[in-house]
């Protein structure tokens, strides 16, 4: 004994279905692009600015595919670790002072640099925002 089913216009569904997944894919990509810009934005607002070289060396990189995207947010200054972590004692390092010659040739002493957080607090500012961002465009993608 055996049941046999048809179905009529599988075809076409399977077709829409695979349409919609390149539709979704796209929209993941837009949207983790479009949150990582979000969060760059804030971390930008949140650095402490002398020069202003570390904040616009926070660059934003969407990477992979087939559904799976990772939006990369960070500095490219070397410095930029030192100012988000601190040095010295204020970052669980060297924890006696040290004396180093500057630029003009004077002697300087210093125990290190306090840490100005711009990284994570710029991240805990737009999460919600850079979430909603992916949510919009998956949306779209599904009317």
């Amino acid at each position: 004994m055996s049941i046999n089913i048809e179905i009529d216009g599988l075809g076409d569904v399977l077709g829409k279905l695979a349409e919609m997944g390149g539709k979704l894919d796209s929209a993941v990509s837009k949207g983790v692009s479009l949150g990582g810009k979000v969060i760059q934005a804030y971390c930008k607002a949140e650095c402490p600015v002398d020069t202003g070289e570390l904040q616009n060396s926070i660059i934003e990189e969407t990477s992979g595919g087939g559904g799976s995207y990772t939006s990369e947010v960070g500095p490219t200054a070397p410095h930029g670790i030192y100012v988000e972590m601190g040095t010295g004692i204020y970052a669980g390092g060297r924890q006696t002072p040290w004396t180093y010659m500057g630029g003009d040739g004077k002697f300087y002493t210093t125990r290190g640099q306090p840490p100005q957080p711009y990284m994570e607090p710029g991240f805990e500012e737009g999460k919600e925002e850079a979430v909603q961002k992916l949510t919009e465009e998956v949306r779209k993608a599904l009317n």
